[in-house]
């Protein structure tokens, strides 16, 4: 995958070590689906199950350093329980098991 140009992400580059720490630990839409294509992050649960592994770590880690990623990953948990998206990515997930079998 190359850098991100489209929103704050992970995937920005950097060149400074300054600039790298202000990165968030997160995917923007557009890698976070390029991953998923690549990795087929769908057929293990999906990326709502990705989010919800991400804040149990964050919440036993305990460091205050992951505070905004923390918060930022618990929105998107309550955007797929509560969004269209989440029930797009629970079909797109069994297609594929259909198609696995």
């Amino acid at each position: 995958m190359t850098h991100c140009p489209y929103y704050e992400c992970l995937m920005n580059g950097s060149n400074l070590l300054t600039e790298a720490d202000k990165k968030p630990f997160a995917l923007c839409p557009v890698c976070l689906r390029k991953l998923d294509a690549y990795f087929e992050i769908g057929c293990e649960g999906g990326i709502q199950e990705r989010y919800s592994r991400l804040v149990a770590e964050l919440e036993n880690n305990g460091n205050q350093c992951f505070n905004r990623e923390l918060t930022l990953y618990r929105d998107l948990q309550d955007l797929f329980e509560q969004d269209i998206e989440g029930s797009v990515y629970k079909k797109k997930i069994a297609e594929r098991k259909m198609l696995q079998q």
